[in-house]
């Protein structure tokens, strides 16, 4: 009686065995690392336009309780390895092309100091190990709105600091501004000199940025570009009809 030949099958799991190992591979090696952690803020003074500490375009400050819901909204985001965040921010949006959001607060002052926040931002996901942070305050949208998904409009003022040079302990202390390893604590520093005398200049702290208008569909700039080709057809045609000698 004829036995079954086995040939194929170890042939069939090595081939899996190998798609297995490359998958790994790839995950271990080739795919960002992300990391799941904990930040400590620390900032001030965070102020609006030029400043301001009062009036419509100020910090509104929250209640003690983080996230401090009608507390103006402080955002945490990843900036990759660029220097500085994006301030190219549209309507809609809350942050650049390029940057990410990774933890979202609202102003208060339980440090004590007028318009100098502290927050912890627990279970932070979605970061890049060893990209660097950045944060960005909204002095006239509160946590509680972004949190109701309100959108940013053209003209709304935000601020952005990140310590420079980046990826170093800024000279207030705490922890160089970059995504740490999963499982760590950090903490972020900032303070302007009108706050106790810290290393950064008042102006770091002021929300000069504002929000631009919206960039137009793709739809919307194809139909323009094609408005305007069908035109300049239309005046070519228009010009090699009067630049034409008449027909006797």
């Amino acid at each position: 009686m004829e036995q079954p030949s086995f040939g194929p099958v170890p042939r069939l799991i090595n081939n899996q065995m190998k798609k297995y190992l490359l998958f790994a591979f790839l995950a271990v090696f080739i795919l960002p690392a992300r990391a799941n952690f904990t930040a400590f803020l620390d900032a001030g003074q965070l102020t609006g336009p030029s400043g301001v500490t009062s009036g419509p375009n100020a910090m509104q400050i929250g209640g003690s309780t983080p996230p401090s819901g009608t507390g103006s909204l402080v955002l945490l985001i990843d900036i990759g390895s660029a220097s500085s965040a994006n301030t190219s921010i549209y309507a809609g949006s809350y942050v650049g092309t390029g940057d990410t959001i990774l933890a979202a607060t609202g102003f208060n002052e339980n440090s004590g100091n007028t318009n100098e926040m502290l927050s912890t931002l627990s279970n932070i996901s979605g970061g890049t190990t060893g990209d660097n942070l950045a944060i960005l305050w909204f002095p006239q949208i509160t946590y509680n709105q972004y949190e109701s998904a309100t959108q940013t409009v053209a003209g709304d003022y935000f601020g952005t600091y990140t310590p420079s040079p980046v990826g170093e302990v800024p000279t207030d202390g705490g922890n160089a501004w970059v995504v740490p390893s999963a499982g760590s604590d950090i903490d972020l520093f900032f303070f302007t000199s009108n706050d106790f005398g810290g290393a950064e200049p008042n102006s770091d702290g002021y929300a000069n940025n504002q929000v631009l208008s919206s960039v137009p569909e793709p739809s919307t700039i194809a139909m323009v570009g094609f408005a305007g080709a069908v035109f300049l057809l239309m005046s070519v045609r228009r010009l090699r009809t009067q630049a034409a000698p008449a027909r006797v």
